[in-house]
Formats: structure tokens, C-alpha cells, sequence
């Protein structure tokens, strides 16, 4: 069966993709499939839309999405919170407190992108949640059946949105 051998100059351009039998048989003898054949050329059996050569190898391979960033400055390829400095990825982690994470490209960082009303209403769901956990609580030591480990899960967990309630009360102060 017939395959259709990739080949590259030195400069990793395609040039040519002739049909061959056995690539074992095209590396023993390339001239017979593709008599312009030059020791600098490259054969595959893939297509490459952007190879790059691996030296420590010796062959060709598609670049990696870090080198199409790196060495072909192909930018759009970076995710948010990705931005290149000194000839590195560099990646920001989004905080956790943002409702709708926005990543500002121009100066590498995340933003807050809810509106006034969105963050309202994430206040008014956290209270709602709080106030849950609140009379869970209520109701668990009134049964009179409660252990401490319970009722420290719950206040654990009703710090950690009563935070929350503060922290977007500030950003809607803010606002």
C-alpha cells in the first residue's frame, strides 16, 4: 500500500509529497522516490503546518503551543492570564473572590467584570446561604443531639460567607 512521504528543505519548508512503498525503503535509498533528494532535507511521515527541527533527535516535529508563542510571536494563542516576559509564559491565577474574571491584557491582570447588579445579587444569595446555615444550626443544638464536630462545620462554614458577604459589599461600595 502506498503512503505519501512528507519532505522538507532545510529551512522546513514542504517541497514535495511523493507516493512510497515502505519508508524504511525511502531512508535507504530517498533519490529513488525523490530524485531532487539533498542530505539537508527532511522526510516525514506527517504533515507539519509549522515544523521545527528537534535537535536532540535530528528530526522534524510540530512546534509546541509554547514555541508558536515563543519563537513565532503568535500571541493570540495565549490563554487569560498568560502574558510572555523575558522569553517566558508566565501565568496569573485568578483569585477566587472574582464573580465574572476578566483578564486585563494590557497590564497582566484579572479584573472584576460583574456589573453592580450582578455582584448585588451574588451578595443577596451568600446572605440567603448564611442565613440557611444559621438556622441549621438553630435547629441542630436545639435538638439536643448535636456534637461540637457538627456545629464547628457549620460556623466554619458561616465565617467563610460572611466574608464573602463583607468582601462584595466593599467591591459594590466601590462601584
Amino acid at each position: 500500500m502506498e503512503k505519501i512521504i512528507y519532505i522538507y528543505d532545510k529551512n522546513l519548508k514542504l517541497i514535495a509529497q511523493p507516493f512510497i512503498t515502505e519508508y524504511e525503503e525511502f531512508k535507504k535509498n530517498p533519490n529513488k522516490f525523490f530524485p531532487n533528494w539533498e542530505v539537508t532535507m527532511y522526510a516525514s511521515l506527517e504533515k507539519y503546518n509549522n515544523p521545527v527541527l528537534d535537535k536532540k533527535v535530528g528530526e522534524i516535529r510540530e512546534k509546541t503551543r509554547e514555541e508558536l508563542i515563543l519563537i513565532d510571536n503568535k500571541l493570540e494563542l495565549l490563554q487569560d492570564g498568560e502574558y510572555v516576559e523575558d522569553g517566558e509564559i508566565i501565568v496569573v491565577e485568578a483569585p477566587k473572590n472574582l464573580i465574572k474574571k476578566v483578564w486585563n491584557k494590557e497590564v497582566h491582570i484579572w479584573e472584576e467584570g460583574a456589573t453592580r447588579e450582578e455582584l448585588i445579587e451574588e451578595r443577596k444569595n451568600k446572605i440567603l446561604k448564611y442565613s440557611q446555615l444559621k438556622k441549621e444550626k438553630d435547629e441542630l443544638i436545639a435538638s439536643g443531639f448535636a456534637i461540637q464536630e457538627e456545629i464547628d462545620s457549620i460556623e466554619i462554614q458561616m465565617k467563610q460567607y460572611k466574608n464573602d458577604i463583607d468582601e462584595l459589599e466593599i467591591k459594590i461600595k466601590g462601584l
